[in-house]
């Protein structure tokens, strides 16, 4: 591995530290938005998580940092890992976040990435979906396939 990648995972790595160290949404919001050019998608998982499993209920919505993380992960849907997938829909659906377009575009990544799914991936995107009332039909098809 060349001295550049090394330094990108060692950066990342530090920055997830940062984030799971962080003992309120707000904080993991703020260290987020911070570094938000240096976050990979594992970053931004361990941060939606972390919201998530902080507590964060819809009052997140008025953070201007959580809209930061939120933008960058979905610019990034296309690209993300089973894993990452999952992650995201979960935290979005314990947060209570039913965003339609961001809910389409993680379904649709998740078709196109549906052999790569691990059974505990899959049911937690199942989860979410239904907790959050989403039908996303070709979604559930894939599932089930």
């Amino acid at each position: 591995m060349s001295s550049v990648s090394t330094g990108f995972v060692n950066s990342c790595a530090r920055i997830n530290r940062e984030i799971s160290s962080r003992r309120s949404a707000e904080h993991v919001a703020a260290v987020c938005a911070k570094r938000l050019p240096d976050l990979d998608e594992i970053n931004l998982s361990t941060a939606l998580h972390r919201i998530a499993k902080l507590g964060a209920r819809k009052e997140i919505l008025h953070n201007d940092h959580f809209h930061l993380i939120l933008a960058r992960a979905f610019e990034s849907t296309d690209d993300l890992q089973s894993q990452s997938l999952s992650n995201f829909v979960w935290s979005l659906a314990t947060i209570k976040i039913a965003d339609a377009h961001f809910l389409n575009s993680i379904a649709s990544a998740a078709i196109r990435r549906r052999t790569e799914f691990g059974a505990q991936a899959l049911s937690n995107t199942a989860w979410a979906f239904a907790t959050l009332k989403f039908t996303d039909a070709p979604l559930l098809d894939s599932i089930s396939a």
